[in-house]
Order: structure tokens, then C-alpha cells, then sequence
């Protein structure tokens, strides 16, 4: 008989990072024609020109978003707790932040605004108002897994580009005023 399992001594391998795939200048620009007119074009817009984590944005509320100073503030992150979505702190003080919007991403939220504003009244007895910029039909939050396989991966498609994670527009936006 063995005292003890050896097996909690080993430090187990950990996995290969996904290799991050950011996309060029007209990959972009493909993406966001592709967005254009889609119900979540902001979020896209938004994604691409600021870097913004897909549980920022998911959370981010109308009362963050200053459209006359072109600014967002990211006070929240989306955190998970078995099965249910919270809101939540960022894990760090740096992830409270201050971004300033193109010209782009501003006008893109406020037609946001605009069409959001029009389905509330559409759903007038169904709408949970909780604030939220992208927000599911009904007002809630969005899951990030739907907004993946639902909106994100048919949004590719749509532009005929090749599987990307959704992660992968940040580093797109790190990396677009470099080139």
C-alpha cells in the first residue's frame, strides 16, 4: 500500500495559450461593413475602437457613457457564479478606467441609443430595464456564449473572415495604429 498519492506532488502541464490572431486594417474595415445595420453594430464598433473586454462591454450601463465628452467609463466587468452572470469589480484598480471614443464609436452609440430606445417602447411590458448598453431583447443581460456563437461567429461568416476569438478584437485594437 502506497501511504500517499504522488500524483499531488507533480505540477500538471498547463495547456498552450490559444494563439492570439489579430485582424489587419481591411479585415477590419470587412467586419464592421459586415456589422453595419446589425443590432449590436456598437458593440462591434465599440470592441474594435476601444479594446474593450467582451465582459466590459456585456455590463457597461448607459449612466458610464458621457456621449458629449466622447468618453466611456469602465466601472464593471461581467463575472460568473455557477451558472449565473453578475456584474462585478474589475480584478484590478487599472481595470477602472476612463476611454475616450472615436468619432466612430460615438455616433455608433448613439444610433444605438436611438434603436435601443425604440425597442424598449416596442416591448413595453416585457423591457427589464437594467441600464445596460447592449442588452438582450427583453432589457437583460446578454451571455457572453450566445453573443459568441450566435452573433459573433455568423458576423465572420458574414464577412468572410476566418474564426477568430472575440478576445482577439482587443488585441486588433492594440495593434490597427501600429501598422
Amino acid at each position: 500500500m502506497i501511504p500517499r498519492n504522488i500524483c499531488e506532488a507533480v505540477k500538471a502541464p498547463r495547456p498552450a495559450p490559444e494563439e492570439m490572431r489579430t485582424l489587419c486594417v481591411e479585415e477590419t474595415r470587412r467586419l464592421l461593413e459586415a456589422a453595419h445595420g446589425d443590432r449590436l453594430e456598437a458593440l462591434y464598433v465599440l470592441a474594435v475602437h476601444t479594446g474593450m473586454r467582451q465582459g466590459e462591454l456585456l455590463v457597461l450601463k448607459w449612466q458610464d457613457v458621457n456621449l458629449e465628452a466622447g468618453t466611456v467609463q469602465v466601472r464593471r466587468t461581467l463575472t460568473k457564479s455557477g451558472t449565473s452572470l453578475l456584474l462585478g469589480e474589475p480584478k484590478t484598480a487599472k481595470g477602472r478606467r476612463k476611454i475616450k471614443l472615436t468619432a466612430r464609436a460615438t455616433a455608433a452609440l448613439r444610433a444605438h441609443r436611438k434603436r435601443q430606445l425604440e425597442e424598449r417602447m416596442q416591448r413595453a411590458g416585457l423591457w427589464q430595464d437594467q441600464g445596460l448598453v447592449f442588452a438582450s431583447e427583453s432589457g437583460t443581460l446578454i451571455n457572453p456564449t450566445n453573443l459568441r456563437k450566435r452573433s459573433f461567429a455568423s458576423l465572420l461568416e458574414r464577412a468572410g473572415l476566418s474564426k477568430i476569438r472575440f478576445h482577439d478584437l482587443r488585441h486588433t485594437c492594440a495593434t490597427l495604429p501600429l501598422r
